[in-house]
């Protein structure tokens, strides 16, 4: 599963991610806040790819340096959890920033500028490495193994919970219901003379597309993501419970599927939606 199965993701998320970088960096898809969003969203991605899966893809054949090295198990995981959270931020921003751009009111419109987009986007790579310092702080190498002390397992876990399986699609639903609510408003509002009838057309299927694009990158999100603070947290309360081999089997491959996988596939395919959302929008 690992050989295979994560250097596919490695692959064609990689192509993906290079795609995305070229198309927000064209000249008038860098006019836009949201384009920038994406593009270092996408950079992130890339480097938690790189990260992740060519080491553990190492660790098929080789002994794996976690196992054995402090330092390279303690910056390997602060670097990889530094460069998922910046890409879940980066995510969020680009949501709001779409939510902002509909709003009726004039103040808030103005967050959606190019601006506003590159003094967030450094603040962001700073506010998530400062976040994650405690990574690298208790993080340690336990038989054999390196992993968070259980005297801290319980708070990462709740901390884990909050900050890749709440608020992160919290923001991104929110943002795509006012979105939406702000598109409809936009719709009932425009309706030029002589032309009611395909405006109302060509607004409601713009409002339909991006809901559904939306919609799409929040599911991939829950999907992808939310599964691996959910299995910390449960193996946290559980890890005190005696449990028969079948039960330690199960646990150990739905660990491995949230840790080791469905993580990595966020990664390689959040942004497809928007892409399409961003071609839609250039030929509109």
């Amino acid at each position: 599963m690992t050989r295979y199965g994560l250097t596919t993701i490695l692959i064609l998320g990689g192509m993906g991610n290079i795609f995305n970088i070229l198309i927000f960096s064209r000249k008038q898809s860098r006019s836009t806040s949201c384009s920038l969003y994406l593009s270092a969203a996408s950079v992130l991605n890339l480097l938690s790819l790189s990260i992740g899966i060519i080491s553990s893809d190492y660790a098929v054949d080789h002994i794996n340096p976690e196992t054995y090295w402090l330092i390279y198990c303690k910056l390997r995981l602060y670097f990889l959890h530094a460069s998922l959270m910046m890409g879940r931020c980066y995510l969020m921003l680009a949501c709001i920033d779409r939510c902002t751009l509909c709003s009726p009111l004039t103040k808030i419109r103005k967050f959606s500028q190019v601006k506003i987009a590159r003094r967030l986007a450094p603040a962001v790579v700073i506010i998530c490495f400062v976040i994650s310092m405690h990574i690298p702080v208790f993080n340690t190498i336990q038989q054999q193994r390196c992993v968070m002390p259980a005297s801290y397992g319980l708070i990462y876990s709740i901390y884990s919970l909050l900050v890749a399986g709440l608020l992160p699609p919290l923001t991104m639903g929110v943002a795509g219901i006012l979105t939406y609510k702000n598109l409809r408003h936009i719709r009932q509002r425009i309706q030029p003379v002589g032309m009611v009838d395909s405006s109302r057309l060509r607004i409601r299927r713009r409002d339909y597309q991006i809901m559904i694009m939306l919609m799409v990158q929040v599911i991939v999100y829950i999907i992808s993501t939310t599964a691996y603070p959910v299995n910390l947290f449960y193996t946290t309360l559980t890890a005190n419970i005696v449990k028969n081999a079948d039960r330690q089997a199960i646990e150990k491959f739905l660990g491995f599927m949230a840790a080791g996988f469905l993580i990595y596939l966020n990664a390689a395919s959040p942004f497809i939606s928007i892409i399409l959302h961003q071609q839609h929008s250039d030929k509109t």
